[in-house]
């Protein structure tokens, strides 16, 4: 009971907030923050044994240093690092790992009261990112910039992957919690889902808000346009990868609806977001966005269960100049986020329709050592994967045979079987990219390569 009332007056502390802010002048903000950026800095050095020992090997005081004074954090530190950077002991990778293991449910809390958030690792290898309640709903809190208003039950829709402590889904799931439950009536649906199956539930239920990744929206607008999908949303949310400008188009012309771009990270959950061609606007009020060429820096000003101070991510943003002057943050082209742009598939009936890597990275399949898929073109895919190394030569072809049904299956499920050839092989190792020493996900032959295939 005391818990609710605390955490309803937080969702109203913070969405008065946001409007306050909001009618500020960058002069304010650049102030505000610098006091804010202050104090999680003495925090950090105070409560964080990696903040402490950073700051003691670079001879910096809390007290007088500056924002570029201090080094990037990469994710590959955060990983090895992560028990000398929360600021609670409780709080070890070891804890996070056992937890996400055995509560896949997104709205379970750790020792209830922390939200922990897996990274989909769309660039680099998975992480652990950690909120207090307090924390999460202020992160949550900008929602108001894009969803204005609070409605009785609003349906809300959210098609994405359901079944782990991703940033959407969880993200999401804050409306079934407390006060929330109020104003939302959510439901969430699995990106993998048969698409028949996808468009009589969402018939039934009859979103007022629907949330997806980006690379969902096409398959459903198929549905729309066909008559199948008949649903007449207030809002449309795309998330998750890059909201082209054809498809938001699209989208406009399909619902007659705000369309509602947004960018987020695991690290910092909302970053950005704007229903404009022009561009999104920055959420610089709780977050110090540093954009360079070919990444960008993240100082997150909010949380300090696990402070990220000038956190490198790897997506490329672009500043652009703002479509208005009545707010005091700075806008980027919405281009921003994952750079893999996705395939394409011809689908059963005829069109071409995009597959996703993050779509990829949720297929239903059993457990495999490592995935990479190689784009032949738009009707012959290879599946290559790394097999766990303590199979025997009859376990790993059993398990082989595993993944290919399971890989058809969701062909058959997406509606893409009619045309698409695909062939799942075994490997002993994925291949690395030689720009990035990473292994990539999707492989898209050269040139030269399809024209030696097609000899």
């Amino acid at each position: 009971m005391f818990q609710a009332i605390r955490e309803m007056r937080a969702w109203l502390q913070d969405f008065r907030f946001r409007r306050q802010v909001n009618r500020w002048s960058r002069e304010r903000l650049e102030a505000d923050r610098s006091r804010r950026f202050r104090e999680l800095v003495q925090f950090a050095v105070r409560r964080s044994p990696y903040y402490a020992d950073l700051f003691s090997r670079h001879r910096l005081s809390p007290e007088t240093v500056t924002l570029e004074q201090i080094p990037p954090l990469t994710k590959p530190m955060l990983v090895e690092q992560f028990d000398r950077i929360v600021t609670d002991p409780a709080l070890t990778t070891a804890r996070v790992g056992d937890f996400l293991a055995h509560n896949p449910d997104p709205t379970k809390l750790l020792d209830g009261k922390y939200y922990v958030i897996r990274t989909s690792g769309t660039s680099g290898p998975p992480s652990y990112t950690a909120f207090s309640v307090r924390e999460w709903i202020r992160a949550c809190s900008l929602q108001i910039r894009q969803t204005p208003g609070l409605q009785w039950r609003r349906r809300l829709a959210f098609i994405g992957a359901v079944q782990d402590h991703y940033a959407g889904i969880s993200l999401t799931m804050t409306a079934r919690r407390g006060i929330n439950r109020l104003f939302y009536d959510c439901r969430v649906f699995d990106c993998n889902l048969a698409v028949n199956t996808l468009v009589t539930q969402l018939n039934e239920f009859q979103p007022q808000i629907l949330s997806c990744y980006a690379n969902v929206h096409p398959a459903l607008i198929q549905q729309a346009r066909r008559g199948r999908l008949a649903i007449h949303p207030q809002f449309i949310l795309s998330s998750g990868e890059p909201l082209r400008p054809e498809l938001r188009i699209l989208l406009e012309e399909t619902y007659q609806a705000r369309v509602i771009d947004m960018y987020c990270a695991s690290e910092t959950l909302l970053v950005a977001g704007g229903s404009s061609a022009d561009g999104l606007m920055l959420y610089e009020d709780d977050t110090y966005v540093e954009i360079f060429d070919d990444h960008w820096l993240a100082t997150n000003l909010f949380n300090r269960t696990l402070p990220l101070i000038r956190y490198q991510l790897n997506d490329v943003l672009k500043e652009c100049v703002p479509p208005r002057n009545d707010s005091p943050f700075r806008w980027i082209k919405n281009i921003a986020g994952r750079s893999d742009q996705p395939f394409e598939l011809l689908n059963n009936d005829g069109d071409r329709e995009p597959v996703s890597q993050l779509m990829l990275q949720y297929l239903p399949i059993p457990p495999v050592a490592g995935l990479q898929l190689v784009i032949l073109n738009s009707t012959q895919i290879q599946f290559r994967i790394l097999t766990p190394e303590f199979l025997t030569p009859f376990q790993r072809e059993s398990h082989l045979r595993s993944v290919r049904d399971a890989i058809q299956n969701w062909l058959i499920s997406k509606r893409m079987d009619r045309h698409t050839q695909c062939e799942v092989v075994g490997v002993d190792q994925l291949e690395i990219d030689p720009l990035s020493g990473k292994t990539k996900l999707i492989l898209r032959p050269t040139p030269a390569a399809q024209k030696q295939r097609a000899a």
